[in-house]
């Protein structure tokens, strides 16, 4: 192997995958050992003597068997399955367990249908409801589904799965989905989709009150008249006011002023 390709076989991934090894039932005939239709090896030179006497003659009973009993010895997982009654190239129906073993393997392994994120809250207040956006979309040429998992990662590193979402896709198309939470308590959280975090934290607060002045009296951010804590600004209060009062005052000492300078 490294000779032709340049690099060693990799043992430990080969036997990560998964096999599936099958054949047709009649794919031999004991009558006639010696019809190499479907033999690899057909020639009477060295190789193809070794091969005859490690793994026999015979199709299904020698070849196949033997080479289940050689993976069965090394613990390759593999599955091994004879289609009774079928040739070399069995029926359709039976073709698609085969298919349908790798199918299944397929979506384990690999993400045929990309969740990507298209926008998260990164701020709210205790009792918002905080929603991440994000996007299914089908690469394949068939629909299909996928579960989208949502859950947040709490200030001590506790992780709260909060739900699980079935979207079906059409094929060459894509579902945006929109998955939600209530924060109850302050802090910071991180939210996970389908386990991966999501980069920019969420950071929870308490909702902000109005400021109250050292004598209990709201002011209000567009500088409004202070008010006491019935409500009533004091310019309008019954009677004189301090800054009405004071005017009067300085009133009447002007007119006294001229009083006296046309009596001089």
């Amino acid at each position: 192997m490294e000779e032709l390709t340049g690099e060693a076989f990799n043992k430990e991934e080969w036997m990560d995958i998964e096999q599936f090894r099958w054949i047709g039932g009649e794919d031999q005939d004991p009558d006639d050992p010696e019809n190499y239709i479907h033999k690899r090896f057909r020639g009477d030179d060295e190789i193809d003597q070794v091969v005859e006497e490690c793994f026999g003659t015979l199709q299904v009973d020698d070849r196949f068997e033997t080479s289940r009993k050689i993976y069965d010895h090394l613990d390759v997982p593999a599955t091994f399955r004879t289609f009774e009654g079928q040739p070399h190239s069995p029926v359709w129906e039976d073709r698609l367990e085969a298919a349908e073993f790798h199918k299944e393997r397929i979506e384990a392994d690999f993400e045929l249908l990309h969740v990507t994120l298209v926008e998260s809250d990164s701020e709210a207040y205790v009792g918002d409801t905080v929603t991440a956006r994000v996007t299914v979309e089908n690469v394949t040429d068939v629909n299909s589904s996928t579960t989208v998992s949502f859950a947040v990662d709490g200030p001590a590193g506790e992780t709260t799965e909060i739900e699980t979402t079935e979207v079906q896709v059409d094929s060459k198309s894509a579902e945006t989905v929109e998955l939600e939470t209530v924060f109850e308590e302050t802090g910071e959280f991180t939210l996970r989709i389908n386990g991966t975090a999501i980069e920019d934290s969420v950071v929870v607060t308490e909702e902000p009150t109005e400021e109250v002045n050292g004598t209990g009296s709201e002011t209000s951010s567009e500088g409004d008249a202070v008010t006491d804590q019935g409500g009533v600004a004091a310019d309008e209060a019954p009677g004189f006011g301090v800054v009405q009062t004071l005017m009067a005052v300085g009133g009447i000492g002007y007119l006294l002023d001229r009083y006296r300078s046309t009596d001089d």
